[in-house]
């Protein structure tokens, strides 16, 4: 009968175990994406390529962060329903694109239908025209119900400044759109939430946060946030 090892009892460690060579590595959840994806759906750069959560956090709350997003990682490998929005905000050397390419990947593998990762000014853009030109199709490929009506859809926040400061209402929109086709929408910032909104109208954001035990998870996004103090952009 086969006995654990006496130096790891058969969980390995970093690099491979000194004694049985087991690495740590071997017991991550992995995937193999499918490197034949339509490149205006997912960039060259990110073609075959799976979030691996960091290790060594600083703090609790960047663990908490960390784990947070490893178990909503894994629901998109596993294709189990995503039945909340997100709200996430981590500073801009945090490996965020990665993870929303790699569980944009795993929908496609598992025939979901994937919008492209569309900023904030691009959602503005496709709003705006699409009231004029219904048939608009954003980088000659998607209409404004196509993005709307997409199972998953990941956003980013836009760096232009005066965008920026106009995109909590526009948030607001998106989710209240796509709660009502009973799909979830995704967010992902550089900036933390309470810093993207004009300093006369500072408690905006509260309309983005439900104020009750049973609100709708879709329309009300999960909001995680990577920083050690809020409004901040860094986590120095």
């Amino acid at each position: 009968m086969q006995t654990k090892c006496t130096r790891c009892y058969g969980k390995g460690k970093p690099g491979g175990c000194p004694k049985c060579g087991k690495d740590t590595t071997d017991s991550k959840e992995t995937i193999v994406f499918s490197k034949e994806v339509d490149t205006i759906i997912i960039p060259t750069k990110y073609k075959g390529v799976s979030w691996v959560k960091p290790e060594n956090a600083e703090n609790k709350l960047f663990s908490n962060f960390d784990n947070d997003l490893e178990k909503i990682h894994k629901k998109f490998m596993a294709d189990k329903p995503i039945k909340f929005s997100l709200f996430l905000a981590a500073p801009q050397h945090y490996d965020k694109l990665t993870f929303a390419y790699s569980c944009m990947q795993a929908s496609l593998m598992h025939k979901k239908v994937v919008a492209p990762l569309l900023s904030t000014s691009d959602i503005r853009r496709l709003m705006r025209v699409s009231q004029l030109s219904p048939f608009f199709k954003l980088y000659k490929s998607w209409t404004y119900d196509d993005v709307m009506s997409a199972d998953v859809l990941f956003v980013t926040i836009t760096h232009i400044d005066d965008n920026r400061n106009n995109d909590i209402m526009l948030l607001h929109e998106l989710y209240d759109t796509r709660a009502r086709l009973d799909l979830p929408t995704i967010v992902i910032s550089d900036y933390a939430l309470e810093s993207l909104v004009p300093k006369w109208e500072s408690k905006i954001y509260s309309v983005l946060i439900g104020d009750g035990r049973d609100i709708d998870l879709l329309r009300y996004p999960r909001i995680l946030q990577r920083f050690n103090y809020l409004g901040g952009d860094n986590d120095e």
